[in-house]
């Protein structure tokens, strides 16, 4: 989005505000470092919407009914695959996320939800092509010393 364009925070903070189920956001968190990040994402978060509420210029009472919760997600055993894993999680979503997503849907995100080493085995399907967009926006291949550090990073534990 460019910074001409204005978000529709009503649409953004609650984009089904004409349904009287609650608006789910769902923080998945895949490093297995830092348990407080949950609760620092979640603050930063309230923080955000309640930014972008208040230039609707209405009163809080009014926000929509917005619920957010931390769910558990397959572990990351390292911590450079977290791209990886966020990609994964929205395919997996995507694939399997009822269109109307509810409470009781928040069901299906588990420790067990996949297998981690499916997530990290992104890297070996992503790699070539980022290679082939990073050699063409730079015009050169890529320095030896980062192909082979990101080739030879340790699988997943």
């Amino acid at each position: 989005m460019s910074r001409s364009e204005k978000i529709d925070v009503e649409k953004y903070v609650s984009p089904d505000m004409d349904d009287d189920e609650p608006t789910i956001r769902a923080i998945m968190k895949s490093l297995q470092v830092g348990a407080h990040v949950h609760s620092d994402v979640l603050y930063f978060y309230v923080r955000f919407l309640k930014r972008l509420w208040a230039k609707t210029n209405k009163p809080f009472s009014e926000i929509p009914n917005v619920i957010t919760r931390k769910v558990e997600v397959p572990q990351q055993g390292n911590t450079f695959d977290c791209a990886f894993f966020v990609l994964h999680m929205i395919k997996l979503f995507c694939e399997q996320a009822p269109i109307s997503f509810k409470m009781e849907n928040l069901n299906m995100f588990t420790e067990n939800w996949f297998d981690p080493k499916d997530a990290s085995a992104l890297r070996e399907d992503i790699w070539p092509i980022m290679c082939e967009e990073l050699e063409s926006h730079f015009g050169r291949p890529i320095s030896r010393k980062l192909h082979d550090e990101i080739q030879n990073s340790p699988p997943l534990m």
